[in-house]
């Protein structure tokens, strides 16, 4: 078989990572702020090796990407689309589920942002629940699944969640120092000829940040390698 073949989902997942992010982070903070998060993200150790890889991982990535933005959709739609996106986050959320056993991170991340969004508002968002519920009986399969990393293969120091875990993939998503670097300085130069209105105003009157459900889900998604 050729090599590509198999590297095609990663490839894949790639592209619908990147462009998931893009359309994500476009709706807060600006297509300019979006676009220039997404450039980075190739220059990371951990996106260039597993976007080439024939595993599942970076399309478990793309998936999950896909369902971020369905999942942010129904906050910021009604009627038809709203339903639209209530589907599309079952589909998503399902299909990263039988993509890999740790993909249950995904639900579990959406969840706690649903629970800080009831907090803040008092109320519960029914659609998100139930397009989540919609996904649950893809979980039948997880027992034996997740009992499988208490095998011998699975049950050594390697697996088990610490903090040096964590550290470690925090620091393998970043960029390459040199290019940080490069772009920061680049952002220096270019913040001191800017001669146009301050980065908040040049958002937008549309962007507003990340609403507090939206970090939780981030928050969960990057604390990942300490409960696994």
């Amino acid at each position: 078989a050729d090599p590509l073949d198999a590297r095609l989902p990663a490839l894949l997942g790639f592209a619908l990572l990147t462009t998931s992010l893009f359309v994500f982070l476009r709706r807060r903070v600006g297509a300019g702020f979006a676009a220039a998060a997404v450039a980075v993200m190739p220059l990371s150790n951990f996106v260039e090796r597993y976007a080439i890889e024939a595993r599942a991982y970076m399309l478990v990535l793309g998936v999950s990407g896909c369902a971020l933005v369905c999942w942010q959709s129904l906050g910021d739609t009604a009627g038809r689309r709203r339903i639209v996106s209530g589907c599309g986050l079952t589909l998503t959320v399902a299909f990263a589920l039988t993509l890999h056993v740790w993909a249950v991170i995904l639900p579990a991340a959406l969840l706690a942002g649903e629970a800080t969004i009831a907090l803040r508002t008092g109320r519960i968002r029914w659609i998100a629940v139930a397009a989540l519920a919609a996904a649950a009986p893809m979980l039948a399969m997880y027992p034996v699944l997740l009992g499988a990393t208490q095998t011998v293969s699975f049950a050594n120091v390697v697996y088990a969640p610490s903090g040096a875990k964590l550290m470690s993939a925090l620091l393998t998503t970043l960029p390459r120092l040199r290019a940080l670097a490069f772009l920061g300085l680049v952002a220096v130069v270019r913040r001191l000829a800017w001669r146009g209105p301050t980065p908040a105003k040049a958002l937008g009157t549309g962007a507003r940040g990340l609403a507090s459900g939206e970090r939780m889900v981030l928050v969960a998604l990057v604390l990942y390698p300490r409960v696994r």
